[in-house]
């Protein structure tokens, strides 16, 4: 918001009254949150209004804003972005407090729009509450929370509830002192994303990374806030503090920037987790492992549609298995979550990919080939997840212990099939997994299982397709094509 600009406040009331038992308080009365949050410090307020904006994020569309153009609503996307991302990491970075709060004073420029939807909103609201008066915090938050919860409420009662429950479950956190940095930092949600959360994130994702815009750069940043994933916060304070002038241009020229900050800081030293390098037609993802770990390296170069692809994986020794079975055991729910997430992805990439084979026999062959190679990979994740359901259930410690160390040795065993796809099917593989925007929830899932906390799991640019189609690549799977 620009000075003096008014953000619109809603009159109506939020649609469901349905307070949750296991809280004092009911955040969908908006009397009872504001009472609440007068009682609070004001990052407290800060931190569950950045959280209410970023669960509510999902439900941005390019078709909302009746009489505007795709770029249009794509600079307000971005906007939005920018926005929850400034106000998220206030809270996550006290450290760099002044120059975030500074950022987050020039992300609220043209978040006043009347005709703004919820989310929208939602975001702008999270930025005043950072911005106000400490008199004025409290209500600025809480109407925050408001929109969050109208985002939630369009898609009836079911998601209104969750959403709710996710706000009073941050609430409680922090009434029983749960730091707010920690709060910040930590998965979106109780349990895993709800359908509806990740359905409408999935849909958003795949019509945000098929503009070849660079839009990969916030699918993995959002996708690390949904799952409380390690952040290195060289890289996250400098992308809130990117010139303000490159926010005002097209898309692309933000996210490429953002592309450059991700290629600087993957080298950074004590740097741990999938990383990746690239932009404008160019990646190479690399790894890096704990002590007592053997590296398991993939490294690929995309340039004006030629892939280069070398990888190795080894089998990790046994103290290793013994810390990824701890690991696991330690937050099971977010394993649990992130091999579901995995699968779904891959299940739902294939069946839009499914829709547009073109009628031509090699295409078909092609795709039989392709797919056949990633439903092994989603019945693995679901795998993966079950036997971690099935441990969360075992009360024996010892009993546990083992079938944790048997998901570590058979996710280790899922990163070896797919390292070596890679190294057999470099050009064709590259470009499929790239097209599909699948590489980092597989790369970073896998890596996140095998004892590697994913970071920038293979940020891919679309642009290097350099204007071919996916189904030239596909077609290169056919049986009977030369596999040169």
């Amino acid at each position: 918001m620009a000075d003096g600009e008014q953000i619109p406040i809603l009159d109506g009331e939020v649609p469901f009254r349905v307070g949750i038992a296991n809280s004092e308080i009911d955040f969908s009365n908006p009397d009872e949150r504001l009472r609440w949050l007068q009682t609070q410090p004001a990052d407290v307020a800060w931190v569950i209004a950045a959280r209410a904006a970023l669960r509510a994020l999902p439900g941005l569309s390019l078709a909302r804003g009746s009489g505007r153009s795709r770029l249009t609503r794509r600079r307000m996307i971005l906007r939005v972005f920018r926005a929850v991302d400034a106000a998220w990491a206030v809270s996550a970075f006290p450290g760099s407090r002044d120059a975030l709060r500074n950022a987050a004073r020039q992300a609220s420029s043209g978040m006043g729009d009347l005709q703004a939807t919820p989310v929208e909103r939602a975001a702008a609201y999270a930025l005043a509450t950072l911005l106000a008066s400490n008199t004025d915090t409290p209500a600025r938050a809480s109407t925050a929370i408001g929109y969050a919860l109208d985002m939630a409420g369009e898609g009836g009662k079911l998601a209104f509830e969750t959403m709710l429950d996710a706000i009073e479950t941050d609430a409680n956190l922090l009434r029983e002192r749960f730091s707010p940095v920690t709060m910040a930092t930590s998965q979106l949600w109780r349990n895993r994303p709800p359908e509806w959360a990740i359905d409408r994130w999935e849909e958003l994702k795949r019509t945000l990374i098929a503009a070849n815009e660079g839009w990969h750069v916030w699918s993995l940043w959002y996708e690390n806030r949904l799952f409380g994933h390690v952040i290195q916060d060289q890289l996250e304070v400098s992308r809130a503090l990117i010139d303000d002038e490159l926010w005002h241009q097209e898309p692309r020229i933000a996210n490429t920037r953002i592309q450059e900050l991700l290629d600087k800081n993957q080298n950074q030293p004590g740097l741990q987790g999938v990383g990746g390098t690239g932009v404008a037609g160019e990646i190479r993802p690399q790894a890096s492992s704990p002590p007592n770990m053997v590296p398991l390296e993939a490294r690929a170069t995309i340039s004006l549609g030629a892939i280069g692809v070398s990888a190795t994986a080894e089998v990790v020794d046994d103290p290793a298995i013994e810390a990824v079975a701890r690991q696991i055991k330690g937050a099971p729910q977010v394993f649990e979550q992130a091999a579901r997430f995995a699968a779904r992805s891959i299940e739902r990439e294939l069946e839009t990919l499914a829709a547009k084979i073109p009628n031509e026999p090699e295409a078909i062959e092609g795709y039989r080939e392709v797919r056949a190679v990633l439903q092994r990979l989603q019945k693995g994740f679901e795998g993966l997840a079950a036997s971690v359901e099935e441990a969360r259930e075992v009360t024996d410690e010892a009993q546990q212990t083992v079938l944790l160390k048997k998901v570590a040795r058979t996710a280790l065993a899922m990163c070896n099939g797919f390292v070596d796809w890679f190294d057999e099917n470099g050009n064709r593989a590259g470009r499929v997994i790239a097209e599909l925007g699948l590489a980092g929830v597989i790369s970073g899932t896998l890596s996140y299982f095998a004892g590697i906390p994913p970071m920038l799991s293979f940020p891919v640019t679309v642009a290097a397709m350099s204007g071919q189609s996916i189904w030239e690549a596909i077609k290169a799977f056919a049986p009977n094509k030369d596999k040169k």
